[in-house]
């Protein structure tokens, strides 16, 4: 309807080669390899699971990404010329999110983000929220950006440059230069931020005040 070749790059002349991925994970010796039944047979776009998911097409699955960053890292990303699901669209829900630090999330700087020097997008990030916008790349950000697409995962799981908790790591560097009856009280402000939490058996996880911050300076312990 659009005259486009395709709504996943707004700049691609010609469709993706997506027959490439057919015949490759439909390959006998991939099957072994995978583990898979070698009588099934792999589709890009299956008419037959998108019947069976028909009815959930349109339903939101807003309140599982609430869900998950209250209780873990997550990450967003998409392409800059992806037309299919945009940025747009994306920073449209995020913003009505029920979640405690989105106020904070959406304060947070869009950081400039390079590999190898090269400019590769940006990325906006607070507490366990990461949102990655990948440039030139639309929908399928691995094979429009092969390299930059590992590096933006493996530093999301690691922790590293961007995605690393800089705001914890400040606050760290921040008490190791505390020292004597400061050191506590600071310690203390800590502890009503980021108060203690209880496991389900019901023993106290690790506070702030029983780690050592500083080897110079004895921290005081229950």
């Amino acid at each position: 309807m659009s005259g486009m070749p395709t709504l996943y790059n707004i700049r691609r002349h010609k469709p993706y080669q997506n027959y490439l991925v057919s015949e490759f994970l439909n390959d006998v010796e991939v099957k072994r390899a995978l583990g898979v039944n070698e009588t099934i047979v792999f589709e890009v776009c299956s008419k037959v699971v998108r019947k069976a998911l028909h009815e959930d097409l349109m339903k939101s699955v807003k309140y599982m990404v609430e869900f998950l960053v209250k209780n873990t890292k997550v990450l967003l990303y998409e392409g800059q010329l992806d037309l299919r699901v945009g940025l747009v669209s994306t920073e449209a829900w995020v913003k009505r999110m029920k979640w405690e630090g989105i106020d904070k999330f959406l304060e947070a700087d869009r950081k400039i983000w390079t590999v190898n020097g090269e400019l590769a997008g940006y990325v906006q990030k607070w507490g366990n929220l990461s949102h990655v916008v990948v440039l030139n790349s639309g929908h399928l950000v691995p094979h429009d950006q092969p390299l930059n697409s590992q590096a933006m995962i493996e530093d999301w799981v690691l922790e590293k440059g961007l995605f690393a908790n800089h705001h914890i790591e400040n606050l760290s560097t921040s008490l190791s230069n505390i020292t004597g009856d400061d050191h506590v009280i600071a310690l203390n402000n800590v502890n009503q931020a980021f108060p203690p939490k209880q496991s389900q058996n019901g023993s106290k996880l690790i506070r702030m005040e029983d780690v050592n911050v500083n080897e110079n300076t004895p921290t005081p312990r229950r």
